[in-house]
């Protein structure tokens, strides 16, 4: 299957793992471990982001990542995505973070919008729009999809969870057990 993956926001690629001291936001991590996911799955990914450096494409590790472009008041989610989304023929549509983004006609089968945002009343009439070709609407938590279910108005059974995680190979996690390490405190905090 063909996969687009539109992820906003910091600009990143496949190589961010390489670059000492780079932090990436938690929506762009989990667009990147859910594009090597699918790739390992036999998937065609395609991951539409904002590319750090230069907006040449480029292929990582099978993932080929491609910006978004320039956004404009006729190209909102920019202008390469809105070209290559509503030209080329794909399965499945997974958008992230962008009210109003699934409210185009796009050349996809299926349309999931991926919040990891709060629900908000002001964003309701966007998310009102776009439902039309909107397959599910996707959450970090099952708290966060009650949350959307509530405040938009969604049935329960249009929404879903596809969660937020950690990947536990980037922690020693024998040193991590260390008495120096207790005394230095928490490495890392996550709740779900």
């Amino acid at each position: 299957m063909k996969f687009f993956l539109y992820v906003p926001g910091m600009a990143f690629d496949g190589n961010f793992f390489k670059k000492p001291g780079f932090s990436l936001g938690g929506s762009e991590t989990m667009g990147y471990y859910v594009a090597k996911g699918l790739v390992a799955k036999g998937h065609q990914v395609f991951v539409f982001c904002n590319l750090p450096d230069s907006p040449a494409p480029r292929e990582v590790k099978g993932v080929k990542y491609i910006s978004i472009g320039k956004t404009s008041q006729q190209t909102p989610f920019g202008d390469n995505w809105e070209r290559f989304a509503q030209s080329m023929p794909f399965d499945v549509l997974l958008g992230q973070r962008a009210p109003g983004l699934m409210a185009k006609p796009y050349n996809s089968k299926m349309n999931y919008f991926w919040t990891h945002d709060l629900a908000l009343k002001r964003f309701q009439g966007h998310i009102n729009a776009q439902l039309w070709n909107t397959n599910k609407i996707l959450a970090v938590s099952e708290f966060h999809r009650k949350q959307i279910c509530e405040t938009y108005g969604v049935a329960e059974e249009f929404s879903g969870v596809l969660p937020n995680g950690i990947d536990l190979n980037l922690w020693d996690l024998k040193k991590a057990n260390s008495a120096e390490d207790k005394k230095a405190g928490k490495i890392m905090f996550y709740s779900h």
